[in-house]
């Protein structure tokens, strides 16, 4: 059981923590000169029965942000307040956060007891039950205490004992733990460590750094401060891991480990309410600090149904952030406003889908209202019949295996390419599409994407593609250096392009091709002769125009791509080995793959992530 504790500053909260575990949580040289929490502080207490941990939270509002980071919906809250002060500003902030974040039990501490009359300890419980009245501490049970000499302690912890026997069991979920400290021990390496927010880890267990997307491996764990091998949602954890790129540099508080490929989004579509006690009414696109997690960035929050919200009023926003957020459907974001003097709310994300069309659109509104119920079966289903969807993004949206994902393509009738999924149905509509305007076009030459996109102003860039993905591979249609044409076509060059072909391929069909400015200099051939003649070559697909000074047959630059796929994996020394080539030439080569989306470079290396095809495109 892993207890929060939250409180206004000076009530008392490092105090209780070392009373009932004997450690003092402030630890930096700062806190404990200015005898005030500023970081995130953790001690745990070892019993028979189980291990309570308990975080220690910063209680002044300069340091809100590192509270937040503290809370885990899987967590017992410990609302501390002192019984001189009495509620304070910071103890109904938060209360808030505790109840925006969704945890659902906690125990109240009255704390200094000592230092006031039984007349005043009794004024302030009733302030706080007054408090607490319709949160989710409505109920919890009430405790008095002196953390100085000890009083209401053992009834303290017995208070979180019983809460730990009646929590409700936890559904399992792929495990994802939000990193808030990062740290290197001599002879292990990186250690990471965080709250699980769901499901469970294991040592050997294989995860991914979010956002970059590193691959890393669990090699040891601590939880609640004590060797383990696994680790269940809501254990406090510190992680030994390590990756073939993961340095300290890379890791730090507000990313998370996660078991799927991360993909980051920026865009966001959630359920919003505005706190009952804020003093005003909010406008459309406010300007608003956002928490998830350990994370803390700025965003831009877009009204979808109202004009402005008033306090206690909630609605359907567009969050706009300037760093990639880590969404799945459910998860609770604080908001504050840009001041940060006070919470604004909390948001639930609905979707992560990038919906096309005027924000407020009612079409679009309709496809945002459909997300906020149904099933993930369901969501597949739909997402299918509005023209497709990317499958990373629903499978982080709602936590799916790969194997869940699997099923979900393999009972519905659809196509999957280049990780998006969409009904044959709509597919076969594309397509039709687009054999009419190749037909209505009657040029031999065909059409290329961008003359077929204006052709077809209504699909969307990513229809077109896969259409055309389709077409390519029933062979509907065939493609020659990017340009689409029915069966049967040909490309047609004139005489001048003949001519410099000729030119060029004598030179070019070599293991070693030289440059363009070689071959002016051994031809007699104006340089930007041969430049300005080369490229509506290379659009007709008769060449492959890599950087500024190179070029290659189709047939030579094919080859090199499929020496990638037989690599793999493989960094810019390793292509240079097996293809001979220079290293400047490799360079060039590899950046026209990755600009085609062939290869995909992370670090030092470069993988295959794409079919030939994109080659010819």
């Amino acid at each position: 059981m892993i207890v929060t504790l939250a409180g206004h500053v000076d009530h008392g909260k490092t105090s209780l923590v070392n009373a009932i575990t004997g450690v003092v949580t402030d630890r930096l040289k700062e806190e404990a000169e200015r005898g005030l929490t500023i970081n995130l502080g953790f001690a745990y207490l070892q019993q028979a029965q189980q291990t309570l941990g308990f975080v220690d939270v910063p209680g002044h509002q300069k340091f809100i942000h590192n509270m937040v980071a503290g809370v885990s919906a899987h967590q017992c809250a410990l609302l501390v307040v002192a019984a001189d002060d009495g509620p304070m500003p910071q103890t109904v902030e938060h209360l808030q956060i505790m109840q925006v974040l969704g945890l659902k039990h906690g125990v109240i501490a009255i704390t200094k007891v000592d230092r006031v009359e039984p007349a005043r300890v009794a004024e302030v419980e009733t302030l706080v039950r007054e408090l607490t009245a319709n949160s989710f501490l409505a109920d919890a049970p009430t405790v008095q205490v002196c953390s100085l000499k000890g009083t209401g302690i053992s009834e303290l912890v017995a208070e979180i004992n019983l809460l730990a026997q009646t929590t409700a069991s936890i559904a399992p979920a792929n495990p994802r733990l939000a990193i808030d400290r990062a740290f290197t021990l001599k002879g292990q390496g990186v250690v990471v460590t965080g709250t699980l927010h769901c499901g469970t880890l294991n040592v050997d267990d294989e995860l991914f750094l979010f956002p970059k997307g590193q691959r890393v491996r669990i090699r040891s764990m601590h939880v609640q401060d004590a060797d383990a091998s696994t680790a269940h949602t809501g254990d406090r954890c510190a992680l030994n891991i390590s990756g073939s790129n993961v340095t300290l540099a890379d890791v730090g508080r507000g990313q998370w480990l996660m078991a799927n490929p991360p993909t980051p989004h920026q865009r966001l579509v959630a359920q919003f309410e505005l706190l009952e006690n804020f003093p005003r009414a909010l406008k459309h696109w406010t300007s608003v600090h956002l928490y998830q997690g350990t994370s803390h960035s700025l965003a831009q929050l877009a009204l979808l149904e109202h004009t402005q919200l008033n306090p206690g009023e909630s609605g359907l926003v567009e969050l706009n952030c300037n760093l990639p957020l880590n969404a799945k459907r459910g998860d609770r974001l604080v908001l504050r406003d840009f001041g940060q003097d006070q919470t604004l709310g909390g948001a639930t994300i609905l979707s992560n889908s990038r919906w096309a069309g005027r924000r407020r659109a009612p079409e679009r509104l309709q496809r945002i209202y459909r997300d906020q119920t149904g099933t993930a079966e369901q969501h597949f289903t739909w997402g299918l019949d509005q023209g497709g969807l990317a499958l990373t993004d629903f499978q982080q949206l709602w936590d799916l295996t790969q194997v869940q994902m699997d099923a979900l393509v393999a009972q519905n009738s659809c196509a999957v390419h280049d990780g998006r999924a969409v009904s044959e149905a709509q597919l076969s509509s594309w397509s039709e599409a687009i054999i009419a305007a190749l037909e209505q076009a009657k040029t031999p030459d065909g059409l290329n994407k961008a003359e077929l996109q204006t052709a077809l102003p209504q699909l969307q860039a990513a229809d077109l593609t896969l259409g055309l993905w389709h077409l390519s591979g029933a062979k509907k249609i065939q493609v020659t250096g990017g340009r689409h044409q029915l069966p049967g076509s040909t490309v047609q060059l004139n005489d001048a392009e003949a001519k410099l072909l000729a030119l060029l391929t004598k030179h070019l069909d070599s293991d070693q091709p030289p440059s363009l400015g070689d071959i002016s200099k051994a031809s007699g051939t104006s340089l930007d002769a041969i430049k300005r003649g080369a490229k509506p070559l290379a659009a007709k697909g008769e060449l492959v125009l890599v950087g500024d000074n190179r070029a290659f047959l189709p047939q030579r630059f094919l080859a090199l791509a499929s020496l990638a796929v037989k690599l793999d994996n493989f960094s810019v020394k390793d292509f240079r080995d097996a293809s001979g080539l220079g290293r400047n030439i490799v360079i060039d080569v590899l950046e026209r793959m990755d600009a085609k989306g062939f290869t995909r470079r992370d670090g030092n290396a470069r993988r295959v992530v794409g079919d030939l095809s994109l080659l010819s495109r």
